[in-house]
Parts: C-alpha cells; structure tokens; sequence
C-alpha cells in the first residue's frame, strides 16, 4: 500500500482478501508533528473476521471501532509500541 500522507478529518480506506494460506498482516505506522505510533492493524492469526474497521486518531491517541460496534475502543496512547497497544 505504501506512504499516505492524510491530513485533518480526511480519511483513507481500503479492502483486502485474507490469503488462502494465512498470515495476512496489516502493519500501520502514524506520526503527527512530535507524535509516533505503531501497531498492528490486523493479523488474520489473531483477529480471523473480528477486527476493527474505523480507526480514529485524536489527541490523546488511537481508538476503533469493531465491524458490528458502536462503541469506540481505546488502543494506545500516543509514543506507544505496538506491545503495549490494547488491541487483542
């Protein structure tokens, strides 16, 4: 997928098809201004068809959405490594 430069309240989606043999994996990195964050996206091993769909990026860090849900999840904090994110 490469690069996306996304700037406020624009918003960048994309679908994809699971491997026929496993292991598809969606790795993202963000950064605004001073602030970093990396994390796993998805991984089919992990998350199979449970998964969040929205992504929201705000002040004070990431937050998803589930596919059937409503409420909104807290992730991680901003300068956060992919462990410590609450993402299952």
């Amino acid at each position: 997928m490469g690069a996306h430069a996304i700037s406020f309240n624009e918003s960048i989606s994309w679908q994809f098809e699971l491997d026929i043999i496993g292991g598809t994996l969606f790795w993202c990195n963000l950064a605004v201004e001073d602030r970093r964050l990396s994390f796993v996206a998805y991984d089919a091993d992990r998350h199979g068809n449970f998964y969040i769909s929205v992504w929201e990026v705000c002040d004070d860090g990431l937050f998803g959405r589930y596919v059937s849900g409503v409420y909104r999840h807290f992730i991680c904090r901003w300068n956060s490594s992919g462990k410590d994110c609450g993402y299952p």
